[in-house]
């Protein structure tokens, strides 16, 4: 029985391209790696150590 609406049912966000339906966040693992990046991009430019 449906309650006239799909959208509720199942919801897609949005994909990558790759046609899948998910969401449109990024996989955790990409998303921590490219946070490490940025981290150490602005640590580079602002020449500090990973200890400051």
């Amino acid at each position: 029985m449906t309650h006239g609406s799909d959208s509720m049912d199942s919801p897609v966000y949005g994909t990558f391209g790759n046609g899948s339906g998910r969401s449109p966040e990024p996989e955790p693992q990409y998303s921590l790696k490219m946070f490490g990046e940025v981290v150490k991009t602005f640590r580079k430019r602002a020449r500090l150590t990973q200890e400051q």
